[in-house]
């Protein structure tokens, strides 16, 4: 899979998302990140604020006590 580039468009497809959190597949983000994507029209996308979110909190302990690392290498 080629890399993608950051996009600059707030909300994003599976790939986009994945590619933005640093995850090479779709399926491994899916599995790793409890961010769910909003339904715009006929479209499944996810808000890249959303996502900032959620990574601004992976560095606090209580997320750490979550097992988000065991969860990550679960997904591959």
């Amino acid at each position: 899979m080629g890399v993608l580039p950051i996009p600059t468009k707030r909300m994003l497809n599976k790939a986009e998302a994945a590619n933005y959190c640093g995850f090479e597949t779709g399926s491994a983000f899916a599995a790793a990140v409890p961010v769910a994507p909003v339904q715009i029209g006929s479209k499944m996308l996810y808000d890249q604020k959303a996502l900032d979110a959620w990574l601004d909190q992976l560095s606090t302990p209580a997320e750490r006590k979550r097992g988000f690392a065991e969860r990550v290498s679960r997904a591959g």
